[in-house]
C-alpha cells in the first residue's frame, strides 16, 4: 500500500496475494475503486480485475483488467502495463481518454521516483484544476505569476515542482 501511495493514489490498501484486493483512495477527489487480485507473481507480474462500483450495473460487461509484468531487459528493467476488455461504444470514450491521460500522468510519476529518489519515500501530488477556458490559457494561468508561480519565479526545468501538461 505505501508503495502505492507513492505514485498513484493518495491511500491504499492491499491483501497481497492471488485472491487479494487492492483499494484506492483518491482521497482530494473523493474518488475510490477496487481490484481483485486474480494473478500474484512478486517482481514478475500482477493481474488485476476491477471491481464495479458498489450498485452498478455490469449486465454484459467484462471486467476491465490490468496485466503488469516486469523483466530484466539489455541491463534494465522493463515495466509493461496493458489494460484490456474495456468496452468499445461510444458510452466509454470518456472513461478511455481519461484513462490515457491518467496512465501518462501516473506512470511518469512512478518513473521519476524510481529514478530520483529510489527507496526513499516521497509523495505524488495530483492537482486537478477546472478551468473555463481554452486549454492554451488554462496552462498559461497555471503555470504563471497567479498560479504555481506564486512568487513570482517562472518554472524552470529541474525545480522540485515538476508540471505536465496532458491536454
Amino acid at each position: 500500500a505505501e508503495g502505492i501511495e507513492r505514485w498513484f493514489t493518495t491511500k491504499a490498501e492491499v491483501e497481497p496475494g492471488p485472491n487479494g484486493r487492492i483499494r484506492y483512495f483518491w482521497e482530494e477527489m473523493s474518488a475510490d475503486g477496487s481490484a481483485a487480485i486474480d494473478a500474484w507473481e512478486p517482481n514478475r507480474r500482477l493481474v488485476l480485475r476491477h471491481l464495479p462500483p458498489e450498485g452498478a450495473s455490469t449486465e454484459g460487461q467484462l471486467p476491465i483488467l490490468e496485466e503488469w509484468t516486469i523483466e530484466e531487459r539489455d541491463g534494465g528493467t522493463l515495466l509493461r502495463m496493458v489494460q484490456s476488455q474495456v468496452p468499445g461504444d461510444a458510452n466509454w470514450d470518456e472513461y478511455y481518454d481519461s484513462t490515457n491521460r491518467g496512465w501518462r500522468m501516473y506512470l511518469e510519476h512512478l518513473r521519476h521516483g524510481l529514478e530520483r529518489a529510489p527507496g526513499r519515500p516521497r509523495e505524488a501530488v495530483t492537482v486537478w484544476y477546472a478551468a473555463d477556458a481554452a486549454p492554451a490559457d488554462a496552462w498559461a494561468r497555471l503555470i504563471g505569476t497567479d498560479g504555481l508561480a506564486v512568487q513570482g519565479e517562472a518554472l524552470r526545468p529541474g525545480d522540485r515542482r515538476r508540471v505536465q501538461r496532458l491536454v
